[in-house]
């Protein structure tokens, strides 16, 4: 379940709007520097003053105009928050707030919600959103939530890597040969597939054989679940079958076996 945590309710003045350049850096111990907060909306002139803000503050900022792009973004950047407009075009922030849980139920998302969609942005919470906060932005409230948002992820990446490594087992396969299931499942798509998806599975194999059994073991979680939110991300597009799916799913789960991650 995703982790929830009681914070301040959002009741932003929308006469008197905080700007982001009154409002300072918020002590602690969140280092914003090495955090990435990913901002999906449809709109530019959002995103140009959420990314201002965002970077005077201190942190590196990823950008998406879609919900389809932010699955991509997603996958690409693991960002450590999100801020998810509830109403866009296709596919709108509930249906992709869903999908980045079903990848990742850690994931930190913020609604970004109009006062025409505050329904939409507590049911968004109830499915395992951080929060929702309105338009115009209360950036004071914004600085807060992505500093608590950042930590929670933290703590979640700080919890995985210090699980205890389980016992090799038979079925076990190692980095190289998942690699080589990889490369192989690539070379089979057609190539306009190949170019857009077998080629950033074969990077992320690359970087999984680098690594080696040894690896540092938040790296080799971060590069095996890459290659399942693209594997994902390709099936639910149709670029790969089911079975192609299911067979290199099985041999993630079996590298997993192979250092003691299952």
């Amino acid at each position: 379940m995703p982790l929830t945590y009681e914070i301040e309710p959002v009741a932003p003045d929308t006469d008197q709007p905080t700007a982001p350049d009154e409002v300072d850096a918020a002590p602690g111990s969140v280092d914003r520097g090495r955090a990435t907060v990913l901002i999906v909306d449809d709109e530019p002139a959002i995103v140009d003053l959420m990314a201002e803000f965002l970077s005077i503050q201190g942190f590196r900022v990823a950008s998406a105009a879609s919900g389809v792009e932010a699955l991509v973004r997603f996958a690409a950047d693991r960002p450590h928050a999100i801020l998810l407009d509830v109403r866009m075009p296709q596919m709108d922030g509930i249906e992709t707030l869903k999908r980045i849980l079903a990848l990742d139920n850690a994931a930190q998302v913020l609604m970004v919600s109009g006062n025409d969609d505050v329904a939409l942005a507590k049911e968004a919470t109830a499915l395992g959103a951080f929060d929702y906060i309105l338009k115009p932005i209360d950036f004071a409230y914004l600085s807060r939530a992505l500093d608590r948002m950042v930590q929670a992820r933290e703590n979640v990446a700080s919890t995985n890597s210090a699980e205890t490594p389980s016992a090799p087992d038979p079925g076990a396969i190692t980095q190289y040969e998942l690699a080589l299931e990889v490369f192989g499942a690539s070379r089979r798509m057609p190539a306009e597939t190949r170019r857009s998806l077998g080629i950033a599975l074969e990077r992320v194999a690359l970087k999984l054989v680098r690594e080696g059994p040894g690896g540092e073991r938040r790296r080799l979680v971060r590069r095996l679940n890459d290659l399942r939110t693209l594997l994902r991300f390709g099936k639910d597009l149709g670029d790969i079958t089911d079975d192609e799916h299911r067979h290199l799913e099985s041999a993630i789960v079996r590298v997993r076996r192979g250092i003691g991650m299952a």
